[in-house]
């Protein structure tokens, strides 16, 4: 039996960076993220599926990424995360699994916690739910 996965979108925000150097940071992400175990697929989210309100860059859009990652290695990509959360920087995460979807967002280390805590905990009743 294939091993349960959830579809992530990540969306970094800083206001202290211009839009190149956002895009930048989101780019050197990609490559660390592409390097954790479990996930199966990584990439820049494409500007045609831009959301309401998001900037384009390059055909991408701005600050975004989207992942495939087993289930059981979320924990470790969303700790990786918090790694990346400094300053004013904050992330907005979109996680679907078995048809249902969260959105959340954390705005530095001790809120990611608990955006942690209820993703796992949406991934377990999403697991066990029809």
């Amino acid at each position: 039996m294939p091993k349960p996965t959830a579809s992530l979108s990540i969306h970094f925000l800083d206001p202290n960076l211009s839009d190149d150097r956002l895009q930048s940071l989101t780019e050197n992400f990609l490559l660390q993220v592409r390097q954790i175990d479990g996930v199966n697929r990584a990439n820049l989210k494409p500007a045609d599926s831009l959301p309401k309100d998001a900037k384009s860059l390059g055909g991408f859009s701005l600050g975004f990424l989207t992942a495939e990652i087993d289930s059981d290695s979320l924990g470790n990509l969303l700790m990786f995360l918090g790694e990346c959360l400094t300053g004013k920087r904050s992330i907005e995460l979109e996680v679907e699994a078995n048809s249902k979807r969260i959105k959340v967002k954390a705005h530095g280390k001790e809120e990611l916690q608990a955006v942690i805590n209820m993703v796992e905990n949406f991934i377990a009743s999403s697991e066990t739910s029809p």
